[in-house]
């Protein structure tokens, strides 16, 4: 059986860990939501966004083959799916279950992943794309270090051609001391056990 990078974060209020069978469905369901789907895919159309969201459910050959691995990100307390956080090669993408937004649960899980992609994944930099509109996630990104790098040309965003996206970029130094500054040090990256996680 393949396996995912034994990788575990940990910060004050959240336990991020390789998105497993059990965290799937759940995944499925906060992709399925317009009110997720729409300001990070950029369509309403529902056949699209199940297109395009696809991706984000782990596969068997995604981090052997691909290099590609999807995190849960779920609440220390209550065991709930926050959200999750995509690596595909250097491209960072994330989502934030509803239930949690505007209580600085994003911020918190793009900071501790990208310190943490750095130092047990070897990504010493990191891009990542957002609509222009999407101003949370923009304070987001740039509250974790990434700085503003263009606009993606359009022919390669597989969006519409009305829809504006951003392209921002993180170097790993940037990562770490952003980090550092907004938790106080309180980012624990541990590895999982020996013998890492099995794949969906």
């Amino acid at each position: 059986m393949l396996r995912l990078p034994p990788l575990e974060v940990e910060t004050a209020r959240l336990v991020i860990r390789p998105s497993d069978p059990g965290s799937a469905a759940e995944l499925r369901l906060l992709l399925a939501d317009p009110r997720v789907a729409e300001p990070y895919f950029g369509c309403s159309n529902p056949t699209e966004r199940r297109a395009q969201a696809r991706p984000w459910v782990q596969s068997e050959h995604d981090w052997t083959q691909r290099s590609l691995l999807t995190l849960s990100v779920r609440a220390r307390a209550a065991g709930m799916l926050v959200g999750a956080v995509r690596f595909d090669h250097g491209r960072l993408s994330y989502l934030v279950n509803p239930r949690y937004w505007r209580q600085g649960y994003g911020a918190e899980m793009v900071r501790a992943c990208c310190l943490c992609a750095q130092r047990d994944l070897g990504l010493d930099e990191l891009h990542a794309n957002v609509i222009r509109e999407n101003f949370g996630s923009r304070r987001i990104l740039e509250g974790a270090g990434f700085v503003f790098a263009g606009l993606m040309p359009r022919d390669e965003q597989g969006h519409s051609s009305a829809v504006t996206i951003l392209r921002y970029l993180l170097h790993a130094r940037a990562a770490a001391v952003s980090t550092a500054q907004a938790t106080g040090g309180a980012v624990i990256c541990t590895p999982g056990p020996a013998n890492g996680l099995p794949l969906l």
